[in-house]
């Protein structure tokens, strides 16, 4: 079964998802459990005449009916005062087992308050599944992060791909606002293994809850301003062929080679469906440019890709983090997979690669390794 891909941005910040909010109680897991406390009914949920704010096309999670696979079609609306019943049984259908075993049942009305105090409808969307509500995602955007306070899903739209893709879109968004990307877990909470598997590290933790970020690094698109600071960087910390193809009869960063190097990523940035087939990204970790990355199309169902690191970012992980971001990018296009080229004696690169999970084999020649990654796996 095939992840949803979405036509473009789950959101616009200020659209849906507005406010900075207090902490949440986002981080307590996912699994199975009851409805609302006390029984009490959940009011019917009436479609929203809102417009949804993003949609899946080809390629979404797939459901069968009259033994035919039928597209499921998912969209986000933002969520109004009467879909807090809704947000609320779906949170504890999700969540009980984890509150009983970490805190003990402390009595409907209580865990009825404390989930009120903490669901910001400002910052909530709705999940839809063809036109029905399926779950609900908070997310709420700061000046250098975008934080996931929450994201549920009812059991039957669960290991579907929607809330991987779901939270690929929050970091794509980052991305482009070179934000990190934060949020917390439980322990015992399985949905903590698919926030690593998407590139998530634990920063801190506590008694409870683990706290992960993602997004020391960002890919941004190359705009003159970026392309000046790319092109200091290249020259001061790398060879021309390490950062460009080759050009005949030019060595050394010649004001030709720089020229040279300009007009590569200009003539990139057009983008995958345009005649070099081929973006190119800036790597900026904690603010400034430290390398550019690429992903080109080998096939309809395939990318390539490549990165340079100046000296300096070497050896920090940030290769690692910088692949797992083109993982992100590559997969929102809808591929299954993502392929790159080294050597046997490129021992920084086969690291990140095994770091991301990449299936290496050999190449071309007796030095060449090619890597792939389903992306599919990791849906």
């Amino acid at each position: 079964m095939r992840r949803p891909r979405l036509s473009g941005p789950t959101w616009r910040p200020g659209a849906c998802l507005l406010q900075n909010t207090p902490e949440s109680v986002g981080g307590r897991g996912a699994a199975s459990g009851a409805a609302l406390p006390g029984g009490r009914q959940a009011r019917q949920q009436r479609p929203s005449s809102g417009r949804a704010v993003a949609m899946t096309a080809a390629g979404c999670p797939r459901v069968r009916i009259g033994g035919r696979l039928k597209p499921m079609v998912i969209s986000l609306r933002p969520a109004v005062a009467s879909d807090s019943d809704f947000a609320e049984r779906v949170f504890f259908s999700t969540q009980r087992w984890i509150i009983e075993r970490l805190f003990g049942w402390r009595g409907d009305e209580f865990e009825h308050l404390r989930f009120m105090e903490h669901y910001h409808p400002e910052i909530t969307a709705i999940i839809m599944a063809d036109g029905q509500p399926a779950g609900w995602l908070a997310v709420s955007w700061h000046a250098d992060r975008a934080e996931i306070h929450s994201i549920y899903l009812l059991a039957a739209f669960q290991r579907l791909g929607i809330g991987s893709q779901l939270v690929r879109d929050v970091i794509s968004e980052a991305n482009r606002q070179n934000l990190s990307v934060c949020l917390s877990a439980a322990k015992i909470n399985p949905a903590r293994t698919l926030y690593e598997r998407l590139g998530f590290c634990v920063v801190d933790e506590s008694e409870f809850k683990v706290f992960m970020r993602y997004g020391y690094v960002a890919l941004k698109d190359i705009d003159d301003p970026t392309l000046d600071e790319l092109l200091k960087v290249a020259v001061l910390e790398a060879l021309p062929h390490e950062v460009m193809p080759l050009v005949p009869g030019v060595s050394g960063w010649t004001p030709q080679c720089m020229a040279n190097f300009r007009t590569f990523h200009e003539s990139r940035r057009a983008g995958l469906e345009r005649v070099n087939r081929e973006l190119t990204y800036a790597i900026v970790h904690e603010g400034h440019v430290v390398g550019s990355a690429r992903l080109a199309r080998a096939s309809e169902d395939v990318l390539e890709t490549g990165l340079w690191l100046a000296q300096s970012a070497r050896r920090r992980g940030i290769g690692t983090m910088t692949l797992r971001a083109l993982i992100v990018e590559a997969a929102r296009t809808g591929v299954s997979t993502l392929v790159a080229h080294t050597t046997r004696n490129n021992s920084g690169a086969l690291g990140i690669l095994r770091n991301c999970g990449a299936e290496l084999s050999g190449g071309c020649s007796e030095n060449d390794v090619l890597a792939r990654l389903n992306l599919e796996q990791n849906a």
